[in-house]
């Protein structure tokens, strides 16, 4: 929005400078009987507007953002693993169903009893 304004004497545009200026305007220039004061208006109606927006916007990525979830199991295992792979194997069992590899069970030399309890690193 561009004002102007028109005044007689050099003493009323000297104090209308100054007037603008204790009201927050700036002075751009001033070249003999033309003075430039520039005041950046603020719109109380369009920040509200944005910040119905924003947060509008905020709640919908709140309720439509997908959940991540995750399902843990904990499977009964005979205490059995293979050595090669680490995966569980079942009673019984003469090949590592994950890597192939063949399980001897009576000497335990390609499956290792390990307790459940147990912390491997």
């Amino acid at each position: 929005m561009e004002i102007e304004v028109t005044v007689q004497s050099q003493k009323e545009f000297d104090e209308a400078i100054e007037r603008y200026i204790a009201s927050g305007y700036v002075l751009e220039s001033n070249m003999g009987d033309t003075a430039v004061l520039r005041k950046k208006g603020f719109k109380l109606w369009i920040f509200i507007v944005l910040l119905i927006f924003i947060l509008v916007g905020a709640i919908l990525y709140y309720f439509l953002s997908d959940d991540n979830v995750v399902i843990l199991k904990k499977v009964a295992s005979s205490g059995r693993y293979c050595e090669k792979c680490g995966s569980s194997l079942k009673e019984g069992e003469k090949f590592c169903p994950n890597c192939g590899a063949t399980i001897n069970s009576n000497d335990g030399s390609s499956a290792n009893m390990i307790d459940d309890n147990a912390i491997n690193i």
